[in-house]
């Protein structure tokens, strides 16, 4: 915890009159201690910079649920305010962004007010953290995200990026001394672009939010691209979409569009003519694909690539007059470690104008254009068109000035049999002006059937089997991916889903963490079975670090795991040692030593503790084997604990810090206990 930078911010932050909150980070290095964040709240709350919501400090977290009690005391020392901040914010699969999980979340809160996420873009390759290797469509999300939020008007916006450039979220330029998630992450080179352009027209985009109407005294533009087409060259292994979160993945290739897109700020669409100029051919963009109500706001619209390469410009003109010249980045289809960069590229430009134009007042708009989900899809077009668009069946993608109604009907009309609820108004509002689908509707009222499982969210895998990269493996995974796509997760590394529907979720039923000796698996497919129960033999299980029980692990028969290791863990992530709360090896258990491997090269700084039962009566443990052909062999007296491809602390006299080039070095401890009892052993006669 870097505390001279909190102390700074908050100083510079009170000469400023800006205002800033805590936002307690549970994943990226552990636990926070309950004491601390009790500490930092009570010390700066007082300060005129923090942000109050009716005079308490508002407070965030990211992850943190296994430790939601310890708020109970927090929030009655600190008198803080916390507020439901989901993370929802990117669009599932091909899809466009929905405001679903944004229902769900206010349904669930009542009056309680809600925090509404925003996000231009995903996209993440970092091995070193949990093999996170993903990507979330961007395409229109900026642009369709504050449209939104400009509909559903909540009483906070959050844009949810931690200018995280590991995963491409920020909205700013690059700075270099803020890139060490890439070496952490153990990343294959450094993906970040700029993402400036995501700015350009921010300012405006807030005011549309917070005002009932805005004086528009600017106009720019703003576009955004990937420089690097989906086909230039392999994925590396990532996945639109993750089943890490219990989703059917994609392949980028199948779902992401070459396509550059814009958004223009103008005072009226007359005149406007944009040029995307891509290797030296231009492109006139066409119809717009959205519009302001009234004539006055951002325009948004995009252009195909048509697999052109080069340098790309954007030239937005009103006849003879400029309102944006943009250089863009060079497109190419040659990728650095020959593996697909999949971060956008966006740049912008803004000036301001003579005459302003006040955009028509927020309050006299309603919904005019609108979308659902699968069989909601029909109506919500319709009544959503119309100003009717329920935030719970529909998603609103515009809003204007009303439009003129159809001739009403007083007809009365129900949801058909074996429909619910959130059918009945929309069927009311369609019917009522002359859309009346009838596998949707009817004039005889039936007794209404609520559905079990949410009819709004996506499907999930619920069959699967390994596909050709598990065969090549000598085809072990098909047990595994049998089960594990049966309970949504199916990684399409090493499986393949052959059916659809609702989660059939499984929770996990062993404290244990697991992976596989497969180079293949970097999917956490041995994790996700072994936690419930199902883990075959290539699957290697270790106790999960801070759970203070015992571990149940799988006989023989099912697991790899030698008797030796199971009074002994390695921590599955690295962490920073120095910070107790991260690297504790919890009751009961004692470090004997560091794994160092996929730490990023860190130095003795990070590591993946070595943990054992201190009645276990482990001691004097050293890495052996030196770097280079590594060759370990654990001396007379010692126990061989584990092996790695690099070695840690402590080091033997004959190791070094390289990493192996073939071989491994191993972790040797001894164990008095258990050699006593080894002394025991004896050959028999037959």
């Amino acid at each position: 915890m870097n505390t001279k930078s909190i102390a700074d911010a908050f100083s510079w932050a009170e000469t400023l009159n800006f205002k800033l909150l805590f936002s307690f980070d549970y994943a990226g290095r552990g636990v926070w201690e309950k004491e601390d964040v009790r500490f930092l709240i009570s010390k700066y709350a007082a300060s005129a910079a923090y942000f109050r919501h009716q005079g308490r400090p508002l407070v965030t977290t990211f992850e943190g649920s296994a430790n939601a009690s310890d708020w109970i005391d927090i929030k009655s020392a600190t008198g803080c305010a916390k507020v439901a901040l989901q993370l929802a914010a990117w669009p599932w699969g091909g899809q466009d962004m929905d405001t679903y999980v944004d229902a769900s979340y206010k349904d669930y809160l009542g009056a309680k007010p809600y925090m509404m996420p925003v996000a231009p873009w995903f996209y993440t390759n970092l091995p070193g953290f949990d093999n996170k290797n993903w990507a979330w469509r961007g395409d229109h999300l900026w642009h369709d995200r504050w449209e939104q939020v400009k509909f559903w008007q909540p009483e906070w916006v959050c844009i949810l990026t931690w200018n995280d450039y590991g995963e491409s979220h920020h909205i700013g330029p690059i700075r270099d001394n803020a890139m060490n998630a890439f070496k952490t992450g153990l990343a294959k080179y450094n993906y970040a672009h700029d993402h400036d352009g995501w700015r350009t027209l921010l300012p405006h985009q807030i005011d549309l939010y917070k005002y009932d109407t805005v004086k528009i005294t600017q106009e720019g533009a703003s576009f955004w691209y990937r420089p690097n087409p989906k086909d230039a060259c392999p994925s590396g292994g990532t996945t639109v979409n993750t089943a890490s979160q219990l989703q059917l993945e994609f392949r980028p290739q199948d779902v992401l569009e070459d396509r550059i897109y814009y958004s223009v700020l103008a005072t009226s669409e007359t005149d406007v003519v944009i040029t995307i100029s891509v290797g030296g051919v231009d492109t006139v963009g066409g119809a717009w694909r959205n519009k302001p109500a009234g004539g006055a706001g951002i325009y948004h619209g995009s252009v195909p690539i048509n697999g052109r390469t080069g340098p790309v410009y954007m030239l937005v003109m009103r006849g003879t007059d400029q309102i944006a010249s943009i250089p863009g980045t060079y497109i190419t289809n040659v990728c650095q470690e020959v593996i697909a960069n999949y971060d956008a590229w966006a740049g912008g430009a803004i000036h301001d104008i003579s005459t302003s134009v006040t955009t028509p007042s927020r309050a006299a708009q309603v919904c005019v254009e609108g979308t659902g989900a699968y069989e909601f899809k029909e109506l919500c077009t319709f009544a959503c068109k119309y100003g009717y668009c329920p935030e719970g069946a529909c998603v609103c993608t515009a809003m204007g000035l009303p439009r003129t109604r159809p001739t009403s009907t007083t007809v009365k009309v129900y949801p058909v049999a074996g429909l619910g609820s959130s059918y009945s108004g929309l069927c009311s509002s369609a019917c009522q002006f002359g859309d009346c689908p009838a596998k949707y509707c009817g004039t005889v009222q039936v007794a209404l059937a609520e559905p079990t499982v949410s009819p709004f969210l996506p499907p999930s895998c619920i069959s699967g089997t390994s596909n050709s990269a598990a065969a090549a493996a000598a085809g072990e995974y098909e047990s595994l991916c049998s089960y594990t796509c049966a309970h949504g997760f199916c990684p399409i590394a090493l499986c393949s889903c052959s059916l659809q529907g609702p989660l059939v979720f499984t929770p996990p039923i062993l404290a244990v963490t697991a992976s596989s000796l497969k180079a293949a698996d970097i999917t956490g497919i041995c994790r996700y079975g072994c936690e419930r129960g199902v883990c075959p033999s290539f699957c290697t299980v270790t106790r999960s670090p801070g759970t203070g029980g015992e571990v149940v692990v799988p006989d023989d028969s099912v697991t790899s795991v030698s008797h030796l290791d199971r009074d002994c863990f390695r921590f599955e992530e690295c962490v920073m040692l120095d910070i107790l709360s991260a690297s504790s090896c919890g009751a009961g258990y004692k470090r004997v030593g560091v794994d160092q491997a996929d730490c990023g090269n860190n130095g003795d700084g990070w590591g993946r503790p070595i943990c054992c039962k201190q009645e276990a009566n482990v001691s004097q443990c050293i890495w052996r084997g030196n770097g280079g052909d590594c060759n370990g062999q654990c001396q007379e007296g010692e126990t061989h604990l584990l092996y790695s491809g690099h070695g840690g602390i402590p080091r033997g006299p004959d190791d070094n810090t390289d990493q192996c080039k073939r071989g491994y070095k191993f972790f040797c401890c001894q164990q008095p206990a258990y050699h006593s009892l080894v002394d025991e052993c004896y050959w028999s006669t037959w």
